[in-house]
């Protein structure tokens, strides 16, 4: 089978991910566990390096897994967009019924 591995700092950041989402997020509204989904992520940077975004897409989507939905297969439609904002770098994250 597949040797599935996260570096110590790819680890930091999902949890500090799983975080921000127990923080910001009402965990009490209905749990989306069999809805399709439709999931629009906006990645403000601080600074204009180049980012690797399919690594970003990945923790961000596992962070979700299980607090907001059951499986990122009930993701229908997805976009990710970067901005740069050097005042407020930040992640938007907007999920919504696929309809």
């Amino acid at each position: 089978g597949k040797m599935r591995f996260m570096i110590a700092k790819a680890k930091k950041l999902k949890q500090d991910y799983i975080e921000q989402i127990k923080e910001q997020v009402d965990l009490d509204l209905p749990y989306m566990k069999d809805a399709e989904l439709k999931i629009e992520v906006i990645y403000y940077h601080g600074t204009h390096h180049k980012r690797d975004i399919d690594n970003f897409w990945k923790l961000i989507l596992d962070a979700m897994e299980w607090l907001l939905f059951d499986n990122d297969s009930q993701i229908q439609k997805a976009t990710l967009e970067k901005r740069y904002d050097k005042e407020l770098p930040r992640t938007e994250i907007i999920i919504s019924p696929f309809n």
